[in-house]
């Protein structure tokens, strides 16, 4: 009676995962699968063994499935809703720990694995996109569905969730994309963005953002320039130059023509004093703009003005701008 016991149990697993099976059809509650060729060597063979003992014992103990070779799995699907399922159904009443799903995959590597350049993931996904869809219809790599809310069905918590050490939460690369993230087709009821510690960016109305917590602007890139001469390049934008030397200094302003918006500082910086002459001239004569006057020459700080001078340049896309922005007075040169 045992050893029928066991006989029927094999057969029935052979039945189910079998090598070479020919392609086939059949109906379950109303849905048509279709099954190709499933081709897993390693299960043959521990059930050859198993039919072995079986056959000489009585006892079968399902000796492990190892090996190198793939799980292939090829078949024709087509209809609404289609495609290869796994489905973990949990039993009423039962008590469940730890991580449940309906699908867990793990990939270890064994002592002293080497991974020559590629990708080491715990999931690859890699879709052919031959044909888009019509009638409004979408492409996706992943797409996860929440079964439904309300009545019976209680709201998930998270989409996704990324546990563990991570370098970068999330990583796009190796393509365009119109939009990092879009919101556009969810309803957000408190805010699209929190940060580490609470802070908030929110669409509060339609073409206008709130932000929660303090936003706190970069400090500009000092340049410290102890030398009596300097040439302001476009690698200078943005920046600061901060003037230092006790002597006459002469800089030079980049070539007209640079794109709007470009700007750069210039100011006395630390031990400089009412000694520190900063002269700063345009790089062709009559086209420095400044208040009321746009054939300006140079601009410089008269004594008693130069400690503390400070004055931003900006390009309007085909002459420099000069404002004078450290309440010293400021000496305009044509």
């Amino acid at each position: 009676m045992f050893k029928q016991k066991w006989t029927s149990v094999l057969i029935v697993l052979v039945g189910v995962v079998w090598i070479g099976i020919a392609a086939q059809s059949f109906t379950t509650l109303n849905v048509r699968q279709y099954h190709g060729k499933t081709r897993i060597p390693q299960l043959t063979a521990a059930l050859d063994a198993n039919f072995a003992q079986l056959a000489a014992t009585g006892n079968p103990t399902f000796a492990a499935i190892t090996g190198t070779d793939k799980l292939s799995v090829q078949s024709e699907i087509a209809g609404a809703s289609a495609g290869h399922i796994i489905k973990n159904t949990y039993e009423t009443d039962a008590t469940s720990s730890g991580t449940q799903a309906g699908l867990i995959i793990k990939a270890y590597d064994e002592t002293n694995t080497v991974h020559n350049g590629g990708e080491f993931a715990g999931l690859y996904i890699n879709v052919k996109n031959y044909s888009d869809p019509i009638a409004g219809g979408e492409t996706a790599l992943i797409t996860a569905h929440n079964y439904g809310s309300g009545g019976l069905y209680q709201v998930i918590d998270y989409g996704v969730v990324l546990y563990g050490d991570l370098r970068e939460g999330v990583k796009l690369t190796g393509g365009t994309s119109e939009y990092a993230l879009s919101c556009v087709d969810q309803t957000i009821t408190i805010a699209e963005f929190e940060g580490s510690n609470g802070e908030t960016i929110s669409n509060v109305t339609d073409g206008q953002w709130a932000l929660s917590g303090t936003l706190t602007a970069p400090a500009l890139t000092p340049v410290i320039d102890a030398t009596t001469s300097r040439v302001i390049t476009s690698a200078d934008y943005g920046k600061v130059i901060m003037l230092s030397s006790t002597n006459s200094i002469a800089v030079t302003l980049p070539a007209n023509g640079a794109a709007a918006g470009s700007w750069v500082d210039v100011m006395t910086g630390a031990g400089s004093d009412d000694n520190t002459v900063p002269t700063i001239s345009a790089a062709t004569a009559d086209t420095l703009v400044g208040p009321g006057d746009q054939d300006l020459d140079s601009v410089t700080w008269g004594s008693g003005h130069r400690i503390g001078a400070y004055a931003k340049f900006i390009s309007d896309g085909s002459f420099w701008h000069v404002h004078n922005l450290g309440g010293t007075t400021m000496t305009y040169t044509d």
